[in-house]
């Protein structure tokens, strides 16, 4: 009973409609390489300088790192689409909102993979200036209203030598280059899900456009044969 209803949960989980897996593998892909080039960019501009070289095989390689989680927060979202809206998306409206959602979902996953990157970048980079900085550092900058007795264990906390201010600094570069991902990440992603689905035919399901094609394709055709049967009719 327990296999079954684990199995059964594993089959609802990768269940992709209203979308099919052809379209849940293309857009994971494609927000993937989009926002790892906006990770990249930022390692780029602000990370560890160590980071920073090789930016193009980083990106292709943290890109294709990235695709399982973005295939996972797709089936995840579509799995929500899916009980609000049901298995079918029949209206521009409903095909619109779940792209919105898909592109929202693919900018959370790209959050939390930027966050984590500058996590790892400000690591490093305080960690170096641990270990360079007292060598080229020997000021000390006193915070105002701090206590100024040096030998007081109590009053370290109220001075903040160069290394401690470079590591300020450069946590807010972090933070900041975090605060300006998320933005760029969301309007690229809208975009791009926008234009992926207008390949697609206006629908998250590629078959369903086919058919609809096939079915706008098939009428001009009978409309060609009657109009050309009237016309020898009448001639």
């Amino acid at each position: 009973m327990s296999m079954t209803s684990t199995s059964e949960r594993v089959r609802t989980f990768l269940d992709p409609r209203p979308a099919r897996w052809s379209t849940v593998l293309l857009l994971s892909v494609a927000l993937a390489y989009a926002d790892g080039f906006v990770l990249t960019s930022l390692t780029g501009a602000v990370g560890f300088i160590k980071r920073a070289q090789d930016l193009f095989d980083n990106w292709l390689l943290q890109s294709a790192i990235l695709v399982p989680f973005f295939v996972i927060a797709m089936l995840l979202m579509l799995r929500r689409i899916r009980r609000k809206q049901g298995s079918a998306l029949r209206t521009g409206k409903k095909v619109m909102t779940a792209a919105l959602l898909l592109a929202l979902a693919g900018t959370v996953v790209g959050v939390v993979a930027v966050s984590a990157s500058s996590a790892y970048d400000y690591y490093l980079q305080a960690n170096e200036l641990d270990v360079d900085g007292p060598l080229h550092n020997h000021t000390t900058v006193t915070i105002p209203g701090a206590a100024a007795a040096a030998n007081d264990p109590h009053a370290a906390h109220g001075s903040c030598d160069e290394v401690c201010t470079d590591k300020r600094q450069t946590l807010v570069s972090d933070i900041r280059g975090v605060g300006l991902s998320g933005p760029i990440m969301l309007v690229a992603n809208i975009v791009l899900v926008g234009w992926l689905l207008a390949l697609l035919g206006g629908q998250l399901s590629p078959s369903a456009s086919r058919r609809r094609t096939a079915a706008a394709a098939a009428s001009t055709g009978q409309l060609d044969v009657v109009d050309a049967a009237s016309q020898g009719v009448q001639s």
